[in-house]
């Protein structure tokens, strides 16, 4: 990742983790980005090789992936103990090869 993506992943990352400390100590942990989804509870967040962002939103028991200026893409998951299921995630990683792990 060439320097200054990966500082704007930071900067993107520190704009996440201030809103998050916002919306816990004002409303409850719920929190939209505007013109863009909507979070209940964001756990976790992780950046993958090219740059794109992944929250987990753990009480929507769903993965939102965000490209790297933040723009939402897709999101994926339900609630349940199926494939693409969670219930209430709390932890996710992206390795070197674009594999997604969710601890739930």
């Amino acid at each position: 990742m060439k320097p200054l993506k990966l500082i704007q992943s930071f900067l993107i990352i520190s704009i996440i983790v201030i809103v998050y400390s916002y919306v816990e100590a004002n409303s409850g942990f719920q929190y939209s980005l505007p013109d863009g989804p909507s979070f209940d509870f964001p756990g976790d967040v992780a950046i993958d090789s090219s740059g794109n962002i992944y929250v987990l939103d753990t009480s929507n028991n769903r993965i939102q992936k965000l490209d790297q200026d933040g723009n939402f893409l897709f999101s994926w998951g339900s609630q349940g103990s199926g494939n693409g299921q969670f219930m209430f995630p709390w932890s996710l990683a992206i390795d070197n090869f674009g594999n997604i792990y969710v601890a739930d």
